[in-house]
Parts: structure tokens; C-alpha cells; sequence
């Protein structure tokens, strides 16, 4: 309502989402051939909770926004703009709903942190993360 869309798609689009997918399961995706959202458990392995931080759902929804408006490829350099855009989308409603949190850290209520947007290389993301496309 706050931009006047309505939906992902501008089209009343039902929102999908999966949560609790897979054991060990530390990722978050738009899956664009099924129009669905997935959220894992996170992952004893690299100390992770479940990833559904409000600024990761918001990335997720920021790749589906995407698709929708510029249809992106999620390769290349076309990749890293959406990744980009994601991001930003991700930190500005976290920023909006609450003035509590980093807002230049993406996924801190994780436990530990997926990556800084104000220092690029200070974090990487896991190998275990790993998209749905």
C-alpha cells in the first residue's frame, strides 16, 4: 500500500512461501519458475537461526518485485544489479519498520551476519547458501 502495488506482480499475485524447508537449510529464495518464496532452518553448521529476518524476506520479495518489473537475469552483471537492488530493498523496509537494527548488515538476526553492504569484502556469504534458480 505504501507504494500503490499491489502484490509482487502488481496483479494480486497470492504470495507463496515455504518456511521450515529442508533440515540444515540455510538459504532464502525466490523461486521465479514457481512464482513461490523459500525459507530454510538456517544451520547448526555455520550457527545460523531460520531465515525469515524481516530484511531477508524483504530481499526475497525485492527479487520477485524485480522479475516483475525489469525481468533481470539473476547472472552476470544483470545478477549483481539484482542481488544489488535486493539488497537495498531489504535494508529500507528493515530501516522503515524499525530504526533499531544495522542497517548496512544484511541478515544480522541471524546470528552472524550474511554480509555488509557498506563493506563489501568484511563478509562473505557461505558456501552453504545457495540459491533456487
Amino acid at each position: 500500500s505504501k507504494h500503490g502495488s499491489n502484490s509482487f506482480d502488481n496483479q494480486n499475485a497470492k504470495i507463496k512461501s515455504y518456511v521450515h524447508y529442508g533440515t540444515d537449510h540455510a538459504n532464502d529464495s525466490w523461486v521465479k519458475s514457481k512464482q513461490l518464496f523459500v525459507f530454510g532452518d538456517g544451520s547448526n553448521l555455520e550457527n545460523r537461526d531460520i531465515f525469515t529476518s524481516l530484511d531477508i524476506v524483504a530481499h526475497e520479495f525485492g527479487h520477485a518485485f524485480c522479475q516483475h518489473t525489469a525481468n533481470l537475469r539473476n547472472r552476470g552483471e544483470s545478477g549483481a544489479i539484482n542481488e544489488s537492488l535486493s539488497d537495498i530493498w531489504g535494508a529500507c523496509i528493515e530501516q522503515w519498520a524499525t530504526n533499531d537494527k544495522q542497517t548496512w548488515l544484511i541478515g544480522e538476526d541471524l546470528g552472524s551476519p550474511l554480509r555488509s553492504m557498506s563493506n563489501t569484502h568484511s563478509m562473505y556469504l557461505p558456501t552453504i547458501y545457495r540459491g533456487l534458480y
